[in-house]
């Protein structure tokens, strides 16, 4: 089992991916573990971009959302 010191949101008006990875890390908890976050605050999202999740300790279920989109 593994901890991470600290979880980070990522937030832009906009997103446009261009074939590259954004690595998140989560707790595999109920929907209030912490989890690192991408939130795209009312603009678009375009593009690929592969999101990797990482468990930051083991746990049940799916945890909480790792990206947002706010219109």
């Amino acid at each position: 089992m593994r901890r991470l010191k600290s979880i980070k949101t990522l937030t832009t008006a906009s997103y446009t991916g261009v074939n590259g990875t954004i690595s998140l890390n989560t707790f595999l908890g109920a929907d209030g573990s912490p989890s690192d976050r991408l939130i795209i605050n009312g603009g678009t999202a375009s593009g690929d971009t592969l999101l990797r999740t990482s468990p930051m300790l083991e746990g049940l279920g799916q945890g909480p959302p790792a990206t947002e989109s706010r219109w």
